[in-house]
């Protein structure tokens, strides 16, 4: 799940980067959520699989957002705080 992995990505910047929000970052992650809302209602078969699928890309974002922010893995935490329905929650972003 790409969008899985954009989503997370850009949360750990958002939350390791505050000094560089911005409205394209909140875009980036509405659009993921709306994404990975359509997978899970055309596909409720998936819904089950959810938190397998967050561990997985969670891993696989957390490389990427360190390597973004050009900082080392492990600062960023090593386990997803988000909970698979956080995740899909309009509210996730808090107010820049």
């Amino acid at each position: 799940m790409s969008h899985l992995r954009v989503l997370l990505t850009r949360l750990l910047k958002w939350e390791h980067q505050p000094e560089r929000r911005s409205d394209s970052w909140i875009h980036s992650i509405g659009n993921a959520q709306i994404e990975m809302q359509t997978i899970l209602d055309e596909s409720p078969s998936l819904c089950p699989e959810l938190p397998a699928f967050v561990a997985r890309a969670y891993q696989q974002a957390r490389w990427l957002a360190a390597q973004e922010m050009r900082m080392d893995r492990e600062r960023v935490p090593d386990t997803c705080r988000w909970s698979p329905e956080r995740l899909l929650s309009p509210d996730i972003v808090p107010e820049k």
